[in-house]
């Protein structure tokens, strides 16, 4: 139901089910389960499952100096805004807009096109909490944005054979230590605070403090826009050997992917559209969402292996609701008639969820290309 975003209430869920296997079910024992802890944490080990299982490697590297790299990752989060009745169990961030709100914080991996690990939170959370454990990362490029800009955890990342790229704030203070690229040498052992930028990019290493005063050195690379006039701030352990600064903001653009996996989750899953006081049934929908994503794009990342072409994720997303409805009859009946579904839904995705201008570059296509094999 989520998957093709077909139902908008529980009572279409039911109904949903009844239409699908053929089986009626009490209205009364359909809703004494769902509140309950059992559920929620159902659904939440079922994701875990898909994520385990459903989430091979779809993209390749292409340019040499990526290949040091097992897997680009991105940690970031989203909100939810819930019924105002589980302020107390969900506390929002912006208590008087959105009183109660669950935050969906998601690893997502750019070679997988899919998310690796998923975790809810209440809102006011830190987003700091839900960092994964930098052991997680060895061998990876983390990807992360000025929420979490954590020098401590930097270090970790380093220390456990990880690389990063974090957009810091657009006024950092530190200090200059040295000059790599685009600012006269004179320039160091000046403060960043204190200096006028110019309209290009520059690269250095400097050394900053954290709340508690304590000295780290990182390069920093301000990618200069000239369109909106003004740097992008990133710190990264990426060595000027290898990774010239355009090669840092190119990667840190990647980011954007994870962005547009909420967007697909909030746009086609239809969590928008419920209401309930019960907490166990909001985080049930919201693993169940997730799933319904996970599966769709195992779909077509599967159906586009065997063309070597970008698939579009949001025309994969849009046209859920003409995948599930065969796959669902068919996993609830007659599974012998699994396998041509299955071909049936992957050659109608070859048709309907190729991007519309595949000539077009991006630094998705530019960096990375979708492998022959997906298994």
């Amino acid at each position: 139901g989520l998957g093709s975003d077909a139902v908008n209430s529980l009572t279409q869920f039911s109904l949903l089910y009844e239409e699908t296997s053929g089986v009626s079910i009490s209205n009364k024992a359909f809703y004494d389960r769902l509140p309950n802890y059992a559920f929620s944490e159902f659904m939440k080990q079922c994701c875990e499952r898909l994520l385990a299982n459903l989430t091979p490697k779809i993209l390749r590297v292409r340019r040499k100096w990526l290949r040091q790299f097992k897997d680009i990752a991105v940690h970031d989060g989203t909100s939810y805004g819930v019924c105002d009745e589980l302020a107390r169990v969900y506390p929002g961030k912006f208590r008087d807009q959105t009183p109660a709100a669950i935050a969906l914080h998601c690893t997502y991996s750019i070679l997988r096109s899919q998310p690796i690990s998923l975790a809810l939170t209440p809102y006011c959370m830190s987003e700091h909490h839900s960092l994964p454990d930098a052991k997680n990362f060895e061998g990876q490029l983390v990807l992360l944005d000025a929420g979490f800009l954590w020098y401590a955890k930097f270090k970790e990342f380093m220390e456990n054979g990880a690389d990063f790229i974090v957009r810091g704030r657009t006024k950092p203070r530190g200090t200059i230590l040295k000059v790599y690229h685009g600012l006269p040498n004179s320039w160091e052992g000046r403060k960043l605070q204190d200096i006028k930028r110019p309209a290009r990019s520059f690269d250095v290493l400097a050394e900053v403090r954290d709340e508690a005063q304590r000295k780290y050195q990182f390069r920093m690379v301000f990618a200069y826009n000239s369109e909106k006039r003004r740097h992008t701030v990133l710190y990264t352990s990426l060595s000027r050997s290898r990774f010239r600064g355009k090669n840092v903001a190119q990667l840190y653009r990647l980011r954007w992917q994870v962005e547009l996996y909420f967007k697909e989750c909030k746009s086609y899953t239809g969590l928008k559209k419920f209401q309930t006081g019960k907490p166990h049934i909001v985080e049930g929908l919201v693993w169940a969402a997730a799933m319904a994503s996970i599966v769709r794009r195992y779909l077509l990342h599967a159906a586009v292996a065997s063309v070597r072409k970008f698939p579009s994720q949001f025309l994969g997303a849009a046209h859920g609701w003409l995948l599930f409805g065969d796959l669902a009859r068919c996993l609830v009946g007659n599974q012998r008639g699994l396998p041509k579904v299955v071909e049936g839904i992957l050659e109608f995705l070859r048709r309907v969820a190729l991007r519309t201008n595949p000539k077009r570059k991006s630094d998705l296509t530019d960096l990375l290309e979708v492998k022959a094999t997906y298994a």
